[in-house]
């Protein structure tokens, strides 16, 4: 029955933006600069934050409407979604119609995923998939028994339709209860990442649930390059800061070493002082080599 009643409000939702000639108007999102100069992608990740909250503006209807207003400004080639629940798809699929996308909730008792999506007309998907973040990464469900959680990455090769440049997208999203837990999966994560690295540029998008300086990081950053520490043109604004609560950075856009960063930012955290999330999403201009 909720599934049903999302579906009916992402219709409408979607009517509301049909009709209003400027719906980026009509939720004030903020101007996004064109695409840096020299970049061959704009990258974005963006945890949507899984329930939905009462009051209505941290609902995911009212939510969705600020969020694909937001994205559509920012033009990215790719988006690394986190925390996207049944009920969140059907939003994300009428509001995001130029793109196409790879999508699989993480266990049959949590239907939680972290898909990603990409411009159907600017890119050919030429392979795609989902693992698990454990010992056994093939194995669907699966987890470390120390994780909160399931974990996740789907990724995506995807190739430029004009140019013939491939590369991987992985799309990930970190335990948030273990700090072994998080460890253990980046080690997995890295293990595949460095297998596709042979051939192609990769890009990681994720909320990782630590900080800069962490343990975690460091070991983040032994092997791809930190977006937000490399880029020339950067931005240091928190990502999770709980609807104003807290403020942390724990969201990411790791990139190949040999790739190089343009720019990286942060979304703003509000339109008509409603929050997007509890998070802010982040993008990147990247240079792929």
């Amino acid at each position: 029955m909720e599934l049903f009643l999302s579906k009916i409000l992402c219709y409408l939702c979607s009517f509301l933006m049909f009709i209003n000639t400027n719906c980026f108007t009509l939720f004030n999102a903020y101007e996004v600069d064109e695409i840096t100069p020299g970049a061959d992608v704009r990258v974005v990740s963006f945890n949507v934050r899984c329930n939905s909250d009462s009051p209505f503006v941290k609902s995911i209807f009212y939510r969705s409407m600020l969020i694909c207003s937001q994205l559509k400004k920012a033009q990215a080639d790719t988006i690394g979604f986190q925390e996207v629940t049944e009920e969140w798809m059907p939003y994300l699929e009428k509001l995001l119609p130029e793109y196409d996308y790879i999508y699989l909730p993480r266990a049959d008792d949590d239907k939680e995923a972290s898909p990603l999506f990409y411009l159907k007309d600017k890119f050919n998907l030429l392979d795609s998939g989902t693992f698990w973040l454990s010992d056994t990464p093939d194995v669907y469900g699966s987890k470390y028994e120390f994780s909160g959680c399931v974990r996740i990455c789907t990724w995506a090769l995807l190739q430029n339709k004009e140019t013939n440049e491939s590369f991987v997208h992985m799309n990930t999203h970190l335990d948030h209860v273990s700090k072994e837990a998080r460890i253990k999966q980046l080690e997995v994560l890295y293990s595949q990442a460095k297998k596709f690295e042979k051939n192609y540029p990769v890009i990681i998008t994720g909320d990782f649930n630590d900080v800069p300086g962490s343990a975690l990081h460091n070991n983040m950053i032994k092997s791809f390059s930190d977006c937000r520490i490399t880029a020339k043109n950067s931005d240091a604004s928190r990502t999770y800061h709980d609807y104003g609560n807290t403020s942390k950075i724990l969201d990411f856009i790791l990139v190949s070493k040999n790739s190089e960063a343009l720019r990286f930012d942060t979304f703003e955290e509000t339109i008509n002082n409603a929050y997007l999330s509890d998070h802010n999403g982040v993008w990147a201009d990247i240079k792929l080599k």
